[in-house]
């Protein structure tokens, strides 16, 4: 019974997160290849398989906040304008409302990271301005994993960028934008994975 309920709960997940990549990306890799590397980083890190495997899962919903942005401002092909990317940013908010209150380890997981996932190592980040440790774990490996991904896949207001380029970004943002030790994990993740690790950001 209990793997039973696991199954569905994750299969809940796993479609509401869906619901929210349809807004801006029809094929929902995102959001497979956020969970991925979350997961594999979370490992690098010296997590439990168990814990890595619901980070995965959890990871997916990281954007499900985007259901109550406006298409006008979430698929604007153009830089957002102050207000624009005022109200971009209550997506964070949003999927902590609607993951709130949630009573399972991966309801409250994907709580935390829908609602941090933008927050910053140096405490210039959104919602709530969290800094360093004050930061949920989960979300500071996510908050990496997102970047990344959107950094080395094309959206409707940049090219993609190379993989070497996307790393020495994330890189160079260690101890301003990201946790310093998340960053070293990614690394040697991508140094050490080959063409698996490639594979998580549609590279190999």
């Amino acid at each position: 019974r209990t793997a039973d309920l696991e199954a569905s709960q994750q299969e809940v997940v796993n479609r509401l997160a869906l619901a929210s990549e349809y807004r801006d990306d029809s094929t929902g890799e995102h959001i497979l290849r956020v969970g991925r590397l979350a997961g594999r980083i979370a490992r690098a890190l010296g997590w439990l398989e168990d814990d890595a495997e619901l980070l995965a899962t959890a990871a997916r919903l990281h954007d499900v906040g985007k259901i109550g942005i406006p298409d006008a401002i979430l698929l604007k092909p153009a830089g957002l304008s102050p207000s624009e990317f005022a109200l971009m940013r209550e997506h964070t908010t949003i999927g902590g409302e609607i993951l709130s209150g949630g009573q399972t380890r991966l309801l409250k997981m994907a709580h935390e990271i829908a609602l941090s996932h933008h927050e910053r190592w140096d405490g210039k980040g959104y919602p709530r301005g969290l800094k360093e440790q004050a930061i949920p774990l989960p979300a500071r490996i996510v908050a990496v994993v997102d970047t990344l991904d959107a950094l080395t896949h094309e959206r409707s207001y940049k090219p993609a960028w190379s993989l070497q380029d996307s790393l020495e970004e994330i890189r160079g943002q260690a101890g301003l934008q990201f946790d310093p030790e998340v960053v070293r994990a990614c690394l040697a993740t991508f140094a050490e994975g080959g063409e698996a690790a490639l594979e998580i950001v549609g590279k190999a």
